[in-house]
């Protein structure tokens, strides 16, 4: 299990990439803050899972990543790690791929015997919805040890209301309650002014998230004051978005369940990131 002291091992093993370009993500919550970074090669992959010897009862999932790792050959990686009080205690995989990946390969690893995700879910949406195939897939250890699971589509190419229509059925699939539905449909007719969805995620814990590429500070403040943000917060995100540079948010994600929509803001840092700064403090 981390200590205090896991956010040092975390900067150690993977300096390099810190260096190059790290996505930071804030919540409502002033006590939590992510970090994420990119890789290419499997041995980022390796990096990202040895990392979790911190993690009691990741053993328990280790085999199945890695078989379908090499089952699915992704294009490129993502880490996330997700730290309260300076202790992580979430961290997620994102396995990306440059032209999509069949569903069935997702599905037949979420069926195996040792996962307990909801198996109802496991359909074929692209078909169903009339879009490309999933192009990512996150695997989150949480600090149950369990492991949620989140399938990425791209949307891009879709109309307004044909997500909105695909998120209300797959709400129902969830078997929200139709208040909770009509809840989120409120909430995404309001971002239809803020930005054109890009991601969606259909996550097997009841969660669907949407995601908004390039959401300008400007917007991003008024979503998070009509979202009832503590007006503290408010300005803490305000005060890091001029510190670091930041005009617009590299995405905004909505996540949603049957009881509340909780946003994340994500900004890039990066040496070769023309609009920060070249030398940053990554100190949590």
């Amino acid at each position: 299990m981390d200590t205090g002291n896991g956010h040092k091992d975390f900067l150690h093993k993977f300096r390099r990439q810190l260096y190059e370009l790290v996505e930071f993500s804030y919540t409502a919550d002033e006590r939590v803050i992510g970090t994420l970074i990119h890789g290419n090669t499997r041995d980022f992959v390796n990096d990202t899972i040895e990392y979790e010897v911190y993690w009691p009862g990741f053993a328990k999932w280790r085999q199945m990543i890695f078989v379908f790792l090499k089952s699915t050959n992704p294009s490129s990686y993502l880490f996330k790690v997700d730290w309260k009080d300076n202790i992580a205690y979430k961290r997620t995989f994102y396995f990306r791929y440059m032209n999509g990946i069949p569903e069935e390969m997702i599905f037949n690893f979420l069926r195996s015997d040792d996962y307990e995700g909801l198996k109802d879910l496991l359909i074929p949406f692209s078909l169903k919805f009339g879009m490309p195939q999933p192009v990512s897939i996150g695997i989150r250890i949480s600090a149950d040890n369990s492991m949620p699971v989140s399938i990425y589509y791209d949307v891009s190419g879709k109309k307004k209301l044909e997500v909105e229509d695909m998120l209300s059925d797959v709400a129902e699939m969830m078997k929200w309650p139709p208040h909770a539905i009509l809840e989120m449909l409120k909430k995404l007719q309001f971002m239809n002014k803020t930005g054109k969805a890009q991601y969606l995620a259909f996550g097997d814990d009841k969660v669907i998230k949407i995601n908004y590429p390039q959401v300008s500070a400007a917007d991003f403040f008024y979503t998070i004051n009509l979202f009832n943000t503590d007006i503290v917060r408010q300005n803490e995100i305000k005060a890091i978005c001029r510190r670091w540079k930041q005009p617009t948010l590299n995405y905004l994600g909505l996540k949603f369940n049957q009881e509340e929509c909780g946003w994340k803001a994500y900004m890039v840092i990066s040496q070769k990131h023309s609009g920060n700064h070249s030398y940053y403090n990554l100190n949590f």
